[in-house]
């Protein structure tokens, strides 16, 4: 998604606005990846191949196997291991870089944008660790939910649930309230000089 994926992006922290659902226990959700959000910190994983365990778990390794035998027992062996080594050097991905669409996504503006639906609730985050930055918003490596917008007429039970479960996050009746305590990011423009992919990146 080339609005998420133009420049990488390390120091500091960024805020931007996003998403949830809630589950019946109060906790948070990604919209699309139901990862729980935990209070405090949560750290991204990489689900590039969350589907093949054997896969994944090649991946999460960078591992050197020394392999001199050459008997006719383990010739056949040294390829294949080879061939995993390789692979797994070639695959690795950091969460939040160029290299990799896993992470925290986040808005820098609170226009119209697929996630904002009715039944969702709506946060503002603080992004950090790895982050790439792109013309509509980020997506990080880690990230600390700061508020949350609730409405008066949207209070329930759940959201009373969530309040609970989340006791460090400030509770907003709006998004202009919100916005006010935490601004969004405002991202530098995008030019040749920040951003490798200027001359062939689409908006």
């Amino acid at each position: 998604m080339s609005e998420f994926s133009l420049r990488p992006f390390v120091a500091g922290s960024l805020i931007g606005i996003r998403s949830f659902k809630a589950d019946a226990l109060g906790r948070l959700t990604g919209v699309s990846v139901p990862q729980i959000w935990l209070p405090g910190e949560n750290v991204a994983v990489c689900r590039k191949d969350h589907g093949n365990p054997v896969t994944a778990m090649l991946q999460s390794f960078s591992f050197t196997i020394a392999y001199s035998c050459t008997c006719s027992l383990c010739a056949p062996v040294k390829p294949a291991l080879e061939t995993a080594q390789r692979k797994t050097r070639e695959t690795a991905h950091d969460v939040g870089s160029l290299s990799c669409g896993c992470g925290f996504y986040a808005y820098f503006d609170h226009g119209a944008n697929p996630y904002h639906a009715t039944g969702q609730l709506h946060g503002l985050i603080e992004g950090y660790g790895v982050v790439t930055v792109g013309t509509r918003g980020f997506r990080c490596e880690k990230a600390k939910l700061l508020a949350l917008i609730i409405k008066p007429k949207h209070e329930t039970a759940a959201t009373d649930a969530v309040r609970r479960n989340y006791p460090d996050a400030q509770v907003f009746p709006s998004r202009r309230a919100a916005l006010e305590r935490f601004p969004l990011t405002q991202p530098d423009p995008i030019t040749p000089e920040n951003t490798p992919d200027f001359w062939e990146c689409s908006l």
